[in-house]
């Protein structure tokens, strides 16, 4: 009975260190916010492309 405790708590332990890396490797896939809309381009993204704005 004790080995199926044990089997048990190694279980839980390893589904919790593989939901925490899954969540840490998520975490750092997603850095940058995601846009506000699929169509509109950031405000970043229209000041990089426009050669007015840019100083030389």
């Amino acid at each position: 009975m004790p080995k199926k405790y044990l089997i048990a708590v190694v279980g839980a332990v390893v589904v919790g260190l593989s939901t925490g890396i899954a969540a840490l490797l998520v975490q750092r896939s997603r850095r940058e916010p995601p846009p506000v809309s699929a169509t509109v381009p950031r405000v970043e993204q229209l000041s990089a492309a426009d050669p007015e704005t840019q100083s030389s």
